[in-house]
């Protein structure tokens, strides 16, 4: 093994998903749970951080993180909230009508 294939393994850190957030993700987005973990892959290395949120967002979010109590890190990725500890993907919930457009654009997506 060459160092930059280590390197670049240990920057993808694996995603672990509960059985409660493959429960979540399979009735709220409808996928199947063989894909739950490719998903939350996608979520937790594309998802807006609530350093990303502006406004009436950024303070939804941040009740959210205070709220639960195990969470370290929120993602917001299409119209949903993903909740992890880590790496550990936690729960799904829905993001409210209202803040969906309170998210400043990425360098990478503009």
């Amino acid at each position: 093994m060459n160092s930059t294939s280590l390197v670049s393994e240990e920057l993808q850190m694996a995603v672990i998903v509960t059985n409660h957030a493959a429960e979540r993700i399979k009735k709220r987005l409808g996928l199947p749970k063989k894909t739950c973990q490719t998903h939350a892959q996608a979520v937790y290395e594309n998802g807006f951080k609530l350093a990303d949120a502006k406004g009436r967002a950024k303070r939804y979010l941040y009740k959210l993180f205070c709220y639960s109590k195990k969470a370290n890190q929120l993602r917001v990725y299409g119209e949903f909230v993903y909740i992890f500890t880590g790496s550990t993907l936690i729960t799904v919930l829905n993001l409210p009508k209202g803040m969906r457009t309170g998210f400043k654009k990425k360098a990478g997506n503009a």
